[in-house]
């Protein structure tokens, strides 16, 4: 094979390389304006572009600079932003895929939570009440999220598994927008809090599916119970 032939392979591989990457996010809208001046920065006497040889790999340095900048800043931008909501939607997502069954298969809401009660170190609520909604009450999940123990009622609607995360409000930082829904890998994520108690909704659902079914929790979910297991968790 050529040199012309491999480095022609490398350009394509380099391009659907970039494709994958960025696939789901715009370019800078000044991109093409910024490699335009810096060529003509470094050509200041003509104001032309430099040879296609030259200008080709000073142009793909350039792009590679700026996008992976971009991406920095983007990473940066985001970092503020709580990762409770990302970690409860991958832990749901892993869950699917793996095949596992629940820890506990029971659609009884009090003797759901009885199961939970000896394995918390608080005492937890009840799976609130669906209301007249077609989601079902299945079971639950007994999680390990960033050290703490996390409760997981696990629901179904239309065919499609969903869970209701809780734990204690100072066990995870609290985002001001995590009212708001939050998705990744088709999955949203919505939270609230309640006494001592954060809440977070995930499931593979829409947007105004999963914020009306977290309105319907919020309206049903029991308010009043002891936060603290003194007995403590048996395991």
């Amino acid at each position: 094979m050529s040199k012309q032939a491999d480095k022609d392979k490398l350009d394509i591989l380099i391009e659907r390389g970039l494709q994958n990457l960025f696939s789901d996010r715009e370019p800078p809208s000044n991109l093409w304006d910024r490699i335009k001046q810096q060529s003509d920065a470094e050509n200041p006497e003509t104001g032309f572009l430099p040879r296609r040889p030259v200008f080709a790999v000073a142009a793909s340095l350039i792009l590679l600079a700026v996008v992976f900048n971009w991406s920095f800043t983007e990473l940066i931008k985001g970092s503020g932003q709580s990762s409770f909501p990302i970690t409860l939607i991958d832990e749901l997502h892993t869950f699917h895929i793996s095949g596992r069954p629940l820890d506990v298969t029971e659609e009884n809401p009090e003797a759901l939570r009885s199961w939970f009660v000896e394995r918390m170190e608080f005492q937890p609520p009840s799976p609130p009440d669906a209301g007249a909604t077609a989601i079902k009450l299945v079971g639950g999940r007994l999680c390990q999220i960033e050290s703490n123990r996390v409760v997981s009622y696990m629901y179904e609607l239309a065919g499609k598994s969903m869970s209701l995360f809780i734990t204690l409000n100072d066990a995870v930082p609290v985002s001001d927008d995590e009212h708001e829904v939050e998705r990744r890998r088709g999955y949203g994520h919505i939270g609230w809090q309640s006494g001592d108690m954060r809440y977070s909704l995930v499931g593979p659902v829409p947007d105004e599916v999963l914020s009306e079914l977290a309105e319907t929790f919020k309206e049903h979910q029991p308010t009043s119970y002891n936060t603290f297991n003194l007995k403590g968790p048996v395991i």
